[in-house]
C-alpha cells in the first residue's frame, strides 16, 4: 500500500543553499498524484532513483529546479521488507 503523503522532516544543507523544507512544493514531494506516482512506484520496489535533472520528465523537473538541483539520488529505506522512508541527496 502506498502512503498518500510523505513529508520531509530533516535536511542538512551548506550555507547559501536553498532550503527544501522551506520550499512551498518540496514538503509534499511524494503526494499521491499522477505527476509523482512513477517515482513512488520505483521507491516502493526498493529501487534507487538517480540521474541528472535534464534526464527526468518535464513534469518532475520544475520542483527540483526550484532548489537549483543539477542531479540527485533518491534511495528508499526499508525496514523488515516494508518501505519506511527515503534519503534524497541533491547536487545543487
Amino acid at each position: 500500500v502506498i502512503n498518500d503523503l510523505m513529508n520531509k522532516k530533516y535536511e542538512w544543507i551548506s550555507p547559501g543553499t536553498t532550503s527544501a523544507i522551506r520550499s512551498k512544493n518540496y514538503p509534499n514531494l511524494f503526494q499521491k498524484s499522477a505527476t509523482y506516482s512513477s517515482l513512488i512506484d520505483v521507491l516502493h520496489k526498493n529501487k534507487q532513483i538517480s540521474g541528472k535533472l535534464v534526464d527526468f520528465s518535464s513534469q518532475i523537473q520544475p520542483l527540483f529546479k526550484e532548489l537549483n538541483t543539477q542531479s540527485l539520488i533518491i534511495q528508499p529505506i526499508f525496514i523488515k521488507k516494508k518501505f519506511w522512508a527515503y534519503l534524497c541527496v541533491h547536487d545543487c
